[in-house]
C-alpha cells in the first residue's frame, strides 16, 4: 500500500516538476530575449538621440556665430558712417544733427549713439539722454580698454546697457562699439547695437 502510494506520488511529482521545468525554461528564454531586445533598442535609441543632439548643437553654434558676425558687420558699418559722414564730414553739419540722422536711419538695430570725452563726460547722444546719477563711464571695462588702445576699434561683450536714465526701467541687452576720434570734439564715439533681450533695473 505504501509502495503504491509512493510510486504514484513520485509519478505525479515527476510530471509536475517536468511541467515547471519546461515552463521555467520558456519563461527564462522569453525574459532573456526581452532583455536583449530592450538593450538593443535602448542602445540604438541612445545613439540616434546623441546624433540628433550633436546636430542641433552644431546648428545652434553656427547660428550664434552667424548672428554675431552679422551684428559686428552692422555695427562696424554704422561706426564707419558715424566717423566719415558725421565726425569727419566737410559739410559743416552740426554733430548733434548728424548723430540724430544716423540714429533715425538705423534705430531698428541700434539702441543709441553717444560721444564721450576722454574724461567720461557725455557730449552728444542720440536719442537725447542723460546719464544716470552716480554713473562713471571711466570705470567701465570697455571704456578703460578704449583709453589704453586708442588706435583700435573696440567691441564689448554682450551686456546690459543701463548708463542712461530710463523712466520705464527696461534696459536693453547690447553689443557696444567704441572708436576714438581726434576731431571736434575729441572723444570716444560709442554705438550700442540692440540684441533680443531686455532687463529690468531697479537702481536709481
Amino acid at each position: 500500500m505504501n509502495r503504491k502510494f509512493y510510486q504514484k506520488w513520485n509519478a505525479f511529482y515527476s510530471k509536475v516538476s517536468l511541467r515547471y521545468v519546461i515552463w521555467g525554461a520558456f519563461t527564462l528564454t522569453a525574459l532573456l530575449g526581452a532583455v536583449l531586445m530592450g538593450t538593443s533598442f535602448y542602445n540604438r535609441f541612445s545613439l540616434q538621440l546623441q546624433g540628433i543632439v550633436e546636430k542641433q548643437n552644431r546648428a545652434l553654434i553656427e547660428q550664434v556665430n552667424n548672428t554675431l558676425t552679422s551684428e559686428l558687420r552692422n555695427i562696424m558699418r554704422i561706426s564707419d558712417s558715424l566717423y566719415f559722414s558725421v565726425l569727419k564730414s566737410e559739410e559743416n553739419v552740426p554733430v548733434e544733427e548728424g548723430f540724430a540722422l544716423l540714429y533715425d536711419t538705423n534705430k531698428s538695430s541700434i539702441q543709441n549713439i553717444a560721444l564721450f570725452s576722454k574724461e567720461g563726460d557725455l557730449l552728444v547722444s542720440a536719442p537725447a539722454a542723460k546719464l544716470k546719477p552716480g554713473v562713471d563711464v571711466t570705470k567701465e571695462a570697455w571704456f578703460q580698454n578704449a583709453v589704453t588702445q586708442t588706435e583700435n576699434q573696440h567691441f564689448s561683450r554682450p551686456h546690459v546697457q543701463n548708463l542712461f536714465v530710463n523712466s520705464k526701467g527696461n534696459y536693453a541687452h547690447v553689443l557696444t562699439s567704441l572708436r576714438f576720434q581726434r576731431l571736434y570734439p575729441a572723444g570716444f564715439a560709442v554705438i550700442s547695437q540692440k540684441r533680443n533681450h531686455t532687463c529690468s533695473d531697479s537702481s536709481p
